[in-house]
């Protein structure tokens, strides 16, 4: 079964970052970011449209590879935050407000660089949006190593 290989992938990806406990975040360091984008990259793989030749899912994805090499190779947390926003703002820019097919790509991308930013920061919710898989329900949150998401409002 895909879910049981995409759980498995994720524990492998994960095995080193531990566990958030209330009061007791993990420390964001440029090797626990990168193996949480890895571990993303994974969920997205599997669960966006199910259309690996779509553009801007094959974007989303290169993109999500090419943020985990920025963070992981970053020699600051702070530089790879710095690195990942100007990347989004930049393809954003690109994508500009137009919707055709041009800008599948920047916006696809832009996309990726704003969730890899935050996880970058430390802002782990954005990864709950790709917990769980949209066509069975299942739920990484438990091989995603996330903690319970923050109530909003």
């Amino acid at each position: 079964m895909i879910e049981d290989i995409v759980a498995k992938r994720l524990t492998l990806t994960m095995a080193d970052v531990p566990v958030p406990v209330e009061g007791f975040p993990v420390p964001n360091t440029g090797e626990i970011i990168w193996k949480r984008i890895r571990a993303l990259r994974e969920v997205a793989h599997f669960q966006l449209t199910g259309d690996r030749d779509d553009f801007g899912v094959r974007t989303f994805i290169d993109q999500l590879d090419t943020a985990a090499i920025i963070a992981h190779r970053a020699e600051f947390v702070d530089e790879a935050v710095r690195r990942l926003e100007l990347l989004h703002a930049t393809f954003a820019l690109m994508a500009g407000s137009n919707a055709d097919a041009r800008s599948a790509g920047p916006a696809a991308a832009a996309d990726a660089y704003r969730v890899c930013a935050a996880i970058a920061r430390g802002d782990l919710d954005v990864m709950h949006g790709f917990a769980t898989n949209p066509h069975d329900g299942r739920n990484y949150a438990a091989q995603l190593k996330l903690p319970p998401m923050k109530p909003s409002g």
